[in-house]
């Protein structure tokens, strides 16, 4: 892999850069398939990133805000296909079978709004896309374009907002943290099979904590944490074997806990 680039600072506070970049994912072998024909060797995936972005900070340094835009191609794509192997199981086939191209921005937030107070934010947006991705994805010996397929995992949106709380209580400090995650929908099913498209999902943290210190060397910390307050349970992972299962993976539900830590 191999990384060059230019920085050029507007002043003492703004920075602005860009670069290029190249690297690349190991080849190799799945020596779990039964096959011996689908167990490899595949070849290695490339990469190349082009990037440029802003770091600046602001209002007597109490916001900082950096934002970058990329553009990434990949050659030799590795894609894991999942197909029959003819005796009633299956086999993870992995193929340098695609090229593809991942374009977007994302931009991130600090504000010191106070000495208690500090919001931190963030957003991001990805657009991703098939160059090229001819492969035999059914395990039927027949090598179809599949270019119009969506990548795995890329969602469109991200974003969150963060804010913590900070005051001197007694002879210690508390701690109030409350935080929203949102991600887009995105597949997570090689062959955009429909139980593969995984529903938007935004999520709810919140914690508040105390903690004082016993003397110069020893300290004791009590949280009251809640996490998905708001319930989001959905799917995060989602497998489909050609011709007999499917299954996947859950994630959220509400909970709720009580964490209590110490130094000594």
């Amino acid at each position: 892999s191999s990384r060059s680039g230019l920085d050029y600072r507007v002043n003492d506070d703004v920075l602005t850069y860009i670069s290029y970049s190249e690297g690349f994912r190991s080849g190799g072998f799945n020596g779990r398939n039964q096959n011996i024909a689908n167990i490899g060797p595949f070849n290695p995936e490339f990469v190349q990133n082009w990037e440029v972005g802003m770091k600046g900070e602001f209002m007597d340094r109490t916001v900082r805000f950096n934002v970058a835009a990329f553009f990434n191609t990949y050659d030799d794509k590795q894609e894991e296909i999942i197909e029959p192997d003819g005796f009633g199981g299956s086999n993870t086939v992995v193929r340098n079978a695609s090229t593809a191209e991942m374009k977007g921005w994302e931009a991130e937030l600090t504000w010191v709004a106070s000495e208690s107070l500090r919001i931190d934010a963030n957003i991001g947006f990805l657009d991703a896309g098939y160059d090229s991705y001819n492969a035999d994805i059914t395990g039927d010996g027949i090598i179809t374009d599949n270019s119009g397929l969506n990548l795995r995992r890329v969602p469109e949106w991200t974003w969150g907002v963060t804010g913590v709380y900070s005051v001197e209580m007694g002879d210690g400090v508390l701690d109030l943290l409350a935080s929203y995650r949102y991600t887009d929908e995105y597949w997570v099913e090689v062959k955009n099979d429909p139980r593969g498209l995984l529903d938007d999902r935004g999520v709810i943290d919140i914690v508040a904590s105390y903690e004082w210190d016993w003397n110069e060397k020893q300290s004791m910390k009590i949280s009251l944490w809640g996490r998905d307050i708001t319930d989001e349970v959905a799917f995060n992972s989602a497998v489909t074997i050609p011709g007999t299962i499917a299954f996947a993976g859950v994630a959220g539900g509400q909970q709720y806990g009580l964490t209590i830590s110490g130094k000594f």
